[in-house]
């Protein structure tokens, strides 16, 4: 297949109910995930790679959405573009930055994972890095400066070896976690030259629910998507997942509520560095939400695809087959 794969742009991968058996094994010493090696091995070989497994078929009866959602992703896989989202700068790019420790050899090791995106939201490199000597608070890895400022300085190498059509004067960083004073420092290092710097932790599990109300009156549906309610000047909720009113969704004037149920829930965005407006900020977290390619069946993701992506890509970073410090392809991870 590797010596043939110029002959294709995907190569489809069926796993039958037969290899359950083998599909994964996990515990304190072993850590295997089928559908993961596989993503990984092809990976090295610079195979992109599109896997249906039986049962995945076979548990859904609508066969129209899997055969949506199969075209979009193969699609999307060979190099294509699903949609092109409204922008407001051409000069940003968007980093995604998450952790997982992993046991190797029978030692706990720490990783950084991010993923850089370009200013449509396209995916454009992963990149995968052993931390040294991680900060560790409440079980959760951070970066020392200087591990912060490596990856900064990698990242923008591979941003500006793309051969970009504009100038890079502004990178926006989503992590789960808050922002240390060490990964700060070392992320103002490395991208010196970036004149505007943006850190946002973006929360998806907050206590937070509303109610909508139409003149005094409490409406069947729940708030909107795109709400947001300012919690202070660097601080702030915004609902990504809501109702959505447009004619061609449920006619006119009418609401459209993805998956019909539940109460949604906001994301608690709060602001450690930068000087956008939020109303820039918001904009930008609710076009990333369109951007995870990886699933063409809706019309939204709750979370940014800079983070939707990272859990994912944490899987992946388990695997014993992962080759550390070297970029890979956004669409091998699909």
């Amino acid at each position: 297949m590797e010596r043939e794969k110029h002959e294709y742009d995907v190569l489809v991968i069926y796993i039958p109910n037969q290899l359950s058996k083998m599909r994964e094994l996990k515990n304190e010493n072993v850590y295997f995930d089928l559908h993961d090696s596989i993503k990984i091995y092809c990976a090295g070989k610079g195979i992109v790679t599109q896997i249906i497994e039986e049962k995945s078929v076979h548990t859904n009866s609508d066969m129209a959405k899997i055969m949506w959602g199969l075209s979009t992703a193969i699609y999307a896989k060979a190099i294509g573009k699903l949609w092109k989202p409204k922008l407001t700068r051409y000069n940003t790019a968007y980093i995604g930055l998450s952790y997982v420790q992993s046991i190797k050899n029978k030692e706990k090791i720490s990783i950084g994972c991010s993923q850089l995106f370009d200013s449509e939201g396209n995916g454009m490199e992963l990149y995968l890095r052993p931390l040294k000597d991680p900060q560790i608070i409440q079980k959760n890895p951070y970066m020392r400066s200087g591990d912060a400022c490596r990856l900064m300085n990698n990242l923008k190498r591979i941003y500006d070896e793309s051969v970009p059509l504009h100038k890079l004067n502004r990178i926006v960083i989503h992590k789960t976690t808050h922002f240390t004073k060490e990964e700060m420092e070392g992320i103002t290092n490395g991208l010196a030259g970036v004149g505007n710097i943006e850190l946002l932790q973006i929360q998806e599990f907050s206590a937070w629910r509303t109610i909508r109300f139409q003149n005094d009156t409490a409406t069947p549906f729940p708030v909107q998507r795109g709400t947001v309610i300012p919690l202070d000047k660097d601080t702030f909720l915004i609902w990504t997942h809501g109702s959505v009113q447009h004619d061609e969704l449920a006619g006119k004037n009418l609401n459209y509520y993805k998956n019909g149920r539940g109460i949604p829930a906001p994301l608690l965005v709060k602001r450690f560095m930068g000087k956008s407006s939020a109303q820039e900020l918001v904009n930008e977290i609710l076009m990333l939400t369109k951007m995870n390619w990886n699933s063409g069946d809706g019309l939204y993701k709750i979370l940014p695809v800079t983070l939707d992506f990272a859990k994912a890509l944490s899987r992946v970073a388990e695997q014993d087959l992962v080759v550390y410090d070297r970029p890979y392809d956004f669409r091998y991870f699909m």
